[in-house]
Formats: C-alpha cells, sequence, structure tokens
C-alpha cells in the first residue's frame, strides 16, 4: 500500500499541479529531504501563491485575523474570516512554521494565553467559558508548535477529565461532569461535551497513554453523535453517498482520529471506504461539497476538473499515508496495512 500512495503521489506530480498542490505532494506524501533544492524551490513558490499572500496582507500587526478568534463554522467563503479559520487554511497549505506569518500568529496566540493581550471574541455557546477558549487557542497553537510550553496545562487538564470519565474502566458521565466543573468550570449538557470535541483531539496527539487513549477512542467512534464540532453522526456508520456533505465530515473526523494508533481498527473500515471511492481515471474527487475554504481548494480554481481531482487526491492521500504511519506504532494490530 505505501509503493501504491508513493506511485499515485507520482502521477499527481506529471499532470503539473498548481504551486501549493506542487508542494504538498513533495513535502508529505514523496517526503522530499527538507534540505532538498526542488523542494526549497516549490516550498517558495507555494509561499508566494496567490492563496497565501492574501493571508498575509489581511494579517493584523498583532498577528491575527478578522474581528474573532474561534469560529463555529468551518465552512468559509474568506479564509481570513477569523484567526481560527486563517490558521486551518495556512496548515492546510504546509505553511512551516518558520515562516514569519506564522510566526507572527504563534506569538499573538502566545499573548493570548499568558494575558498580555484578551481575545476579542464574545464567548461562544458553542465553548461555554474563558477557560474553553483557553483551550480552543492552545489547541491551535499545538498544531503549529507541538511541543510548545504554553500549551501543557491545557493539556493536563483535559487528561484529568479524560481520566476521570474512564477511571472505573468504562465511560462514567456523571465523572466526568464533575471533573469538567471542578476543573475547566463547565457545566456540560449532553451535546457539548469538550472531551468529545474537536480540539481535545487536536491537543492530545502524543500525548494518551494507551490504556486511556483505547478508551476514549473506543467511546468516540460509538457516541451517537460523533464529534462534537466535526460531525454529528455515529462513526461506526460509513457516509451514505459520495461526494456528500455527510461524507466530507466523515474524512475530516478521519483526519482528526488518524493521529491516534487507537484508532486504527476502527478506522479499517473507513479506509477501505475511501479507497473505493475512487474514480475510473484512479483520483479522488470530492466535486464541490470538498470546498470549505480552509483545507480545500488548494489549487487556483475549481471549476478545471483535473485540478479538483488533484487536490482531493492530495488531502486522501495525506491522510491515508498518516494512518499507514500511525498503524506502524501498533504494527501486532494494523496488519491491514
Amino acid at each position: 500500500m505505501a509503493d501504491y500512495i508513493v506511485d499515485l503521489a507520482g502521477r499527481l506530480i506529471d499532470l503539473e499541479p498548481d504551486s501549493i498542490p506542487r508542494y504538498k505532494i513533495m513535502k508529505q506524501l514523496l517526503e522530499y529531504e527538507t534540505d532538498d533544492a526542488t523542494l526549497m524551490k516549490a516550498a517558495d513558490e507555494a509561499m508566494t501563491s496567490e492563496q497565501v499572500q492574501v493571508l498575509v496582507r489581511q494579517q493584523s500587526q498583532v498577528g491575527s485575523w478578522g474581528k474573532r478568534f474561534f469560529t463555529r463554522n468551518k465552512i468559509v467563503k474568506n479564509p481570513a474570516h477569523t484567526t481560527e479559520t486563517s490558521l486551518i487554511r495556512l496548515n492546510a497549505m504546509a505553511v512551516d512554521p518558520s515562516r514569519q506569518i506564522m510566526k507572527n500568529a504563534v506569538e499573538y496566540m502566545e499573548k493570548l494565553l499568558d494575558g498580555r493581550l484578551q481575545w476579542p471574541d464574545k464567548i461562544d455557546s458553542a465553548l461555554g467559558n474563558d477557560e474553553a477558549m483557553r483551550l480552543v487557542i492552545a489547541a491551535r497553537l499545538s498544531e503549529v508548535v507541538p511541543d510548545h510550553p504554553y500549551i501543557v496545562e491545557y493539556a493536563d487538564n483535559i487528561m484529568k477529565i479524560l481520566t476521570a470519565a474512564f477511571d472505573h474502566g468504562y465511560f462514567d458521565e456523571g465523572q466526568m461532569r464533575e471533573a469538567s466543573e471542578d476543573i475547566l468550570g463547565l457545566r456540560l449538557d449532553s451535546d457539548c461535551q469538550i472531551c468529545f470535541s474537536l480540539y481535545p483531539l487536536i491537543l492530545l496527539r502524543d500525548k494518551v497513554d494507551y490504556e486511556l487513549e483505547q478508551r476514549w477512542m473506543d467511546h468516540i467512534f460509538n457516541k451517537r453523535r460523533g464529534i462534537y464540532l466535526v460531525n454529528n453522526r455515529s462513526l461506526n456508520h460509513l457516509p451514505l453517498s459520495f461526494p456528500s456533505e455527510e461524507s466530507m465530515r466523515y474524512i475530516n473526523a478521519m483526519d482528526l482520529l488518524s493521529w491516534y494508533p487507537s484508532a486504527m481498527s476502527h478506522l479499517d473500515n473507513a479506509r477501505d471506504w475511501l479507497w473505493d471511492q475512487l474514480t475510473g481515471n484512479g483520483f479522488w474527487d470530492f466535486g464541490t461539497y470538498g470546498r470549505d475554504g480552509l483545507e480545500l481548494p488548494l489549487s487556483r480554481s475549481w471549476r478545471d476538473n483535473v485540478s479538483r481531482q488533484i487536490d482531493s487526491t492530495v488531502r486522501a492521500l495525506v491522510i491515508l499515508r498518516r494512518i499507514q504511519r500511525t498503524c506502524g506504532l501498533r504494527d501486532s494490530v494494523c496488519h491491514f496495512l
């Protein structure tokens, strides 16, 4: 399967993609060495593209974008709508943390977390309170600088809540509610459950011990409404149609969970399902449903069928490549790759 991913990535390069998808293929799929001259040239071309430069121009002097940090809606026309959507977009385009635009954003998030700046948001009901807002910021910071010292406190807090929730070997909602209120001051309803939302899954990559992670993943896959702020249907049920809004949400969930070794056995059917969606010419095509303004598009225009298929295929292959790597962490179980 590894060779097939590389072969498919090579076919994409032969199609002469735009600068951003070409750079992502070389960096994330073909895995050129960081000091490779060809990769460095591709990186410079991608970073001078209009998709990146529009965010450079719209970044404020303090490193933010828009009037808010958080956004509940992860489908936007303008990636610079909020700081969060801008960060998602920059990560999707593989902008390196060493670039000045990312350094500015990191400094802004540091100032929000240590109190030198106040976030501009009125706390959204999807979050609950200031502590939940800090969790959002810490999670997005961890995507840029995974080992940043500022994220330790927030990761530890979520770990304490998770530990309490599964302390008896199974999920205890009462224990989770009590720990959430004690640690974060959050009174949770049946839908807004912080440990089963988008942000802890970003924040706790490579930080959860295996046994706890396994219980956490088992519960996430069996939740009736999936991952809060990502999808609204059990992940044990594959999408009914493709392409569709539901299938794009499912792929986003696969992306989040592909970092967790304990999720791999659950993702067996999901991985096979995604491979089954290849078109007759051997590429993926997410259609208009894939255009969320953040993860996609990567190319300058999606009106061109080839560009749309290149972008869709890059998105799918990056997730499948990560699943493959994560499986290597527990290869005694992940025999299916």
